[in-house]
């Protein structure tokens, strides 16, 4: 069985479209990194975004 580094990724976005990410942490499984992301979820929210978005994925993946 192959094994993954799941990293929880945080993305941000202005009103005018443009976007930013960032890695909050790297997990064993998914269930860590899901739990860890509904922790993050529930922070109140900073600043001025239009989109705040918590995601897993296995460490190095790209995006669809």
């Amino acid at each position: 069985m192959i094994e993954f580094t799941w990293v929880l990724l945080l993305t941000v976005c202005y009103s005018g479209g443009d976007c930013i990410s960032q890695k909050v942490g790297y997990y064993k499984d998914e269930p860590q990194c899901v739990r860890f992301q509904k922790e993050h979820e529930a922070l109140p929210v900073d600043g001025n975004w239009s989109i705040i978005k918590y995601h897993c994925r296995p460490k190095d993946s790209k995006s669809a």
